[in-house]
């Protein structure tokens, strides 16, 4: 349901201090947070806003793909456009 959603900085501010206001079982009951991760997700939502900041941007696209699949996506797309 994330991917490709476009996310703001001014957003995940907001969000970072809704996160802040919520104990660990409030956490639990937000939608699409997978149990486990309530401990690390304010965390998650700092690095977000600082990374943002510190490259410059105000929004960024969601995807819900990992580290190695983006490897291996861009991998592809060099060799697409060597042919």
């Amino acid at each position: 349901k994330i991917n490709g959603y476009i996310l703001t900085l001014d957003a995940t501010r907001g969000l970072y201090a809704r996160l802040l206001s919520l104990t660990a079982e409030e956490k639990l009951f937000l939608p699409g947070l997978e149990e486990g991760r309530e401990d690390v997700i304010v965390a998650g939502a700092l690095l977000t806003i600082k990374s943002m900041e510190a490259f410059g941007y105000q929004r960024m696209t969601v995807s819900d793909g990992g580290i190695l699949e983006g490897i291996l996506l861009k991998g592809l797309k060099r060799e697409v456009q060597r042919i």
